[in-house]
């Protein structure tokens, strides 16, 4: 399930004919540990959308470019 605010986002993706991402992606560390969760993930490109500080410092930590759902809501 993923974020209401992001639903959207996406319907305009799809609208637009954007590669849509991958939902509830998660990062996983060593030994197959979840390090953090993003609701959306383009994963070959390395962007994600993340609800929580948290889960983007970690993405970021792992050389993705994360953003949270408040950065799509000047």
């Amino acid at each position: 399930m993923v974020d209401e605010e992001l639903i959207p986002a996406i319907d305009r993706m799809a609208a637009e004919n954007w590669l849509l991402p991958e939902l509830g992606y998660e990062l996983m560390g060593e030994r197959q540990i979840v390090m953090a969760m993003a609701e959306l993930a383009w994963v070959d490109a390395q962007i994600v959308i993340v609800l929580t500080p948290e889960d983007r410092a970690a993405f970021v930590r792992s050389g993705w470019l994360a953003y949270a759902v408040t950065d799509l809501n000047p």
